[in-house]
């Protein structure tokens, strides 16, 4: 069918979109579920194949994702996987991280909060104090 603007055809397409919508509807579901559970298989087959870089600790359910740099995080490679973002683009963000158990990802989250709150309050006597025997991980 010819359209004399372009807009027009636009706006056809679009209504025919709306109309047939409800047809397609489950299929799309279908594929949709499809896709993030072959997702989350390759995730798990990937993550076992990983351990902790500090402690070695290797099940899968333990192990995060810890951004070396955080202004170079574009999304957390977890949402990524429940989004069901492709494997390509998960990858890509897997290679600004380092694998780290739960236990040493706090601890360097808080080693990290630690160390701005005593250089923030250095000039405060006691909490001077109350970081000096701190070990960073």
């Amino acid at each position: 069918m010819s359209y004399k603007s372009r807009e027009k055809e636009r706006e056809y397409q679009h209504q025919y979109h709306l109309r047939t919508w409800e047809k397609r509807k489950k299929r799309h579901l279908e594929l949709k579920d499809k896709r993030e559970r072959a997702l989350a298989v390759w995730f798990k087959i990937y993550k076992g194949n990983l351990k902790c870089i500090i402690c070695d600790e290797n099940y899968t359910r333990c192990l995060d994702f810890h951004h070396l740099n955080s202004k170079q995080k574009d999304f957390s490679v977890a949402d990524m996987v429940c989004k069901g973002y492709s494997t390509g683009s998960i990858m890509k963000e897997i290679s600004k991280c380092i694998v780290l158990c739960r236990n040493c990802h706090a601890k360097i989250h808080y080693s990290k909060k630690s160390l701005l709150i005593k250089m923030k309050f250095s000039s405060r006597r006691s909490l001077k104090t109350k970081f000096i025997n701190f070990k960073a991980v």
